[in-house]
């Protein structure tokens, strides 16, 4: 089954994929009505917002990267990088992929 996504909710309560962002951010006027018929469709749906989705739209991450030189001890320098920025991240909830 295919991810339900923000147009599938838009369709859903009939309205913009701009209001549903506006619902799920608490931001901008929403006439109460319409914030219960969007959110009334997000539970009916099962609708779960991505962190990746949500990062692109604020064009933001809690990502970090970080690339290593070349050299002969680039094994090495990977996995003691990895390991600092996993362990560095972690407690911040960021996201990372060692």
């Amino acid at each position: 089954m295919a991810d339900i996504t923000v147009y599938d909710v838009a369709k859903k309560a009939k309205v913009s994929i701009a209001t549903v962002s506006r619902v799920l951010n608490s931001s901008g006027k929403v006439n109460e009505a319409t914030r219960k018929r969007v959110l009334a469709a997000i539970d009916s749906l099962g609708f779960v917002p991505k962190a990746e989705a949500a990062a692109r739209a604020r064009k933001a991450s809690d990502a970090s990267a970080c690339w290593p030189p070349f050299s002969l001890t680039l094994r090495l320098w990977n996995a003691c990088k990895a390991w600092q920025v996993r362990s560095q991240t972690l407690p911040m909830n960021w996201s990372s992929t060692v």
